[in-house]
C-alpha cells in the first residue's frame, strides 16, 4: 500500500498531542499505585477510562501531567502537573469504561494555564474510523514519557457498535489513551488489549497452554491480537 503522509500529519500529530497526559493514579498518601493516558476533551474535562477511576474518592488524589515528553535531544522536556476535581464534576460509566473528571485550571507547581495544552472536541457522529484504515494512539505507556503508536496500527475489526479493534502497540499505562485517524479525529478510546481465546472462551497462550482467566498470566505470555476501544460516537450517545 502506499503509506507516503505529507509534511503537515508530522505537525498535526505533535498539536493533537499536546492535550494527551500521564495520570498518575495516587491514594490518599499521595502514593503513586499506577499510570494511564487521558486527554483533555474540553477546556475543563479529561477523558479517560472507567477501570482507572472507579469512583470520584479514586480521582480526587490523582494527577494529571501534561507535556510529560522528550526533546529533540531526548532530554526530558518540563513538564505540569495539574490537580483532578471530581468535587466540580465527575461521571464514569463503567459499560462502556469511559470517566470524565474535572481538572484545576492552573498547575500545581508554575500555575500554568490548562488551556495552553487545548483540548479534542469529540464528534458525535460515526465512520471516523474505517476497516483497513491506519489509526494513530497518543499514550503514556507504563507510565513512559509520551509516545506515539503510527506504524502498524491498522483497523481489523468494526462490527461491534460499541468497540473497534486495531493493530497497534500499547501497555499498560495507555489505558485512556486516544486512538485517532489520518485526520487526526478521535475515533476511540483506548481500552484493552484483546488476547487470542478459543470456541468455549479459553485464553490460549503463546506455549499453547489454555486458561480461564488472565489473572496472575505474565501479559509477555498472552497472545495479544488486537487492541480494543470504546467508540466516541458511543460515549457522545
Amino acid at each position: 500500500t502506499d503509506d507516503l503522509v505529507d509534511e503537515f500529519y508530522l505537525e498535526r500529530a505533535l498539536i493533537a498531542a499536546q492535550p494527551v497526559c500521564r495520570i498518575s493514579i495516587r491514594s490518599a498518601s499521595g502514593h503513586e499505585r499506577g499510570c494511564a493516558t487521558g486527554f483533555m476533551i474540553s477546556p475543563r474535562l479529561l477523558l479517560t477510562n472507567e477501570h482507572v477511576f472507579g469512583s470520584a474518592d479514586e480521582a480526587e488524589p490523582s494527577i494529571a501531567e501534561f507535556n510529560y515528553r522528550l526533546d529533540i535531544a531526548g532530554r526530558p522536556e518540563p513538564s505540569y502537573q495539574f490537580r483532578l476535581r471530581p468535587d466540580l464534576f465527575f461521571f464514569n460509566n463503567e459499560l462502556l469504561d469511559f470517566a470524565l473528571v474535572a481538572v484545576e485550571g492552573s498547575s500545581v507547581d508554575q500555575g500554568v494555564p490548562l488551556r495552553r495544552f487545548g483540548y479534542h472536541r469529540l464528534i458525535a457522529e460515526s465512520g471516523k474510523g474505517l476497516i483497513k484504515e491506519w489509526m494513530t494512539i497518543i499514550q503514556h505507556p507504563a507510565g513512559a514519557r509520551r509516545q506515539f503508536a503510527i506504524r502498524e496500527n491498522q483497523c481489523v475489526e468494526d462490527r461491534d457498535p460499541d468497540v473497534i479493534w486495531y493493530m497497534s502497540d500499547t501497555a499498560q499505562g495507555s489505558s485512556g489513551a486516544p486512538v485517532l485517524n489520518d485526520s487526526f479525529q478521535v475515533v476511540a478510546l483506548h481500552h484493552s488489549g484483546v488476547a487470542r481465546q478459543d470456541d468455549q472462551n479459553n485464553y490460549i497462550l503463546k506455549d499453547g497452554r489454555k486458561v480461564t482467566s488472565l489473572t496472575d498470566v505474565d501479559d509477555a505470555d498472552v497472545d495479544w491480537i488486537a487492541n480494543a476501544g470504546i467508540r466516541v460516537s458511543r460515549i457522545c450517545a
